[in-house]
């Protein structure tokens, strides 16, 4: 298992999905795991300190974690971009949770985030330091020396732009600026 670290819920393409970013730093990769609407809103406000009025299922939760003395969270598989994530409890025993109540646990009761080096090599995204700051607004160390070629994807691997293309966002759709000059596009032509 690798730790990772909560890098921020980043909303992502024209219709603004909300993506949780963890990092990988032994492995310089960055994990997307796309969550609801809801759950990204919530997760973000947890993060920044709110907490609701009653509480959410997920702070029954936090209260048993807590007296059970779990330490971490891990992302445990991926299949078809569904990632399976659990919390350890104390006793030896795990408790399956879909990961954006990982996530929200892991950052009520300041829990580490572990990953499956499995779904790092899944699912990992290599992004360069200048990349990560112009697109993510994410500060990752340079690489130096050998260490950057080794670990830098080639080109064959396909880059962070392209992938960012794949995933249907464009640099346009990372600016801020509405596109009222956009098509609309249904079932599959403009």
């Amino acid at each position: 298992m690798l730790e990772a670290e909560f890098s921020g819920i980043h909303p992502f393409g024209p219709e603004r999905f909300l993506c949780v970013l963890l990092y990988v730093e032994q492995r310089r990769r960055f994990l997307p795991v796309w969550v609801s609407p809801i759950d990204g809103t919530r997760l973000a406000g947890r993060f920044e300190g709110w907490h609701p009025r009653r509480p959410h299922a997920v702070d029954a939760l936090a209260d048993i974690v807590r007296r059970e003395g779990a330490e971490k969270v891990s992302i445990l598989s991926v299949h078809e971009g569904v990632y399976i994530a659990s919390v350890q409890l104390g006793s030896g025993e795990s408790i399956d949770l879909r990961p954006s109540d990982a996530f929200a646990l892991a950052v009520e009761e300041r829990l580490d985030i572990e990953v499956s080096e499995d779904v790092v090599a899944a699912a990992g995204v290599w992004c360069s330091s200048a990349d990560a700051l112009t697109y993510l607004d994410l500060d990752i160390p340079e690489l130096d020396g050998a260490g950057a070629e080794a670990e830098a994807p080639s080109d064959d691997d396909g880059s962070f732009a392209e992938l960012m293309r794949h995933l249907g966002v464009e640099e346009e759709d990372l600016s801020g600026a509405d596109d009222a000059g956009g098509t609309d596009v249904t079932d599959g032509e403009e």
